[in-house]
């Protein structure tokens, strides 16, 4: 589906990910007051005046996914790396974003959710366990969902009614399929803009 990494790029990869940016006040939007020392790839962004990492969660079974698993390993993620973080997340992992905000003790700073898919619909993958009974109730915490108008995975109308019921504002960016590598959208500057707008709402 998509890994969405440093400066944007969209990969293929054999299941929906997650992904943790964690941001750094910076002095002058040049120099971070931290240093960036985590083992993944810092990204400086002036407009945004921060210095961005982002950190893609290590799920151990992308094949057969199992919801149980996966908030075990998100959670203690999380915890890891503290309340400064924003969660990226695209396709099954909006769901297990739903089911972890619904019983988390943790805080963040926000999420970013792209492309949520309908456990109803035809192509939903049967190797994947737990995810279909997702929370449908306001998150503790600013997000945006991101949809297509003609993803495979789910109908506009869906993606807008969990927008809608998690307290997240809905951007419809048209005609993008799943928005993944598949789409075409290279290094989708549409989606930076959008985090970008995502943070400024959460500074404001």
């Amino acid at each position: 589906m998509l890994w969405i990494y440093g400066a944007w790029r969209i990969y293929h990869h054999v299941a929906s990910t997650i992904v943790f940016w964690k941001r750094y006040k910076v002095t002058n939007a040049i120099r971070t007051t931290e240093q960036c020392t985590e083992s993944v790839e810092p990204k400086s962004n002036a407009s945004m005046g921060r210095c961005s990492i982002f950190k893609r969660i290590q799920q151990k079974n992308w094949e057969s996914p199992i919801c149980g698993d996966w908030l075990n390993q998100l959670e203690q993620d999380v915890r890891d790396l503290g309340a400064n973080t924003i969660l990226i997340a695209h396709s099954l992992s909006c769901l297990l974003v739903a089911h972890w905000a619904a019983q988390t003790t943790l805080k963040i700073a926000g999420a970013l959710l792209v492309a949520p898919p309908d456990p109803e619909a035809q192509v939903f993958p049967k190797e994947a366990h737990g995810f279909s009974d997702f929370p449908l109730r306001p998150f503790n915490l600013i997000s945006t969902v991101v949809a297509s108008e003609n993803d495979p995975y789910a109908d506009i109308e869906f993606s807008r009614s969990c927008a809608n019921s998690w307290g997240s504002d809905f951007i419809n960016i048209g005609m993008a399929g799943h928005i993944n590598a598949a789409s075409g959208l290279n290094d989708w500057p549409q989606g930076e803009l959008i985090l970008e707008n995502l943070v400024n709402k959460m500074d404001a």
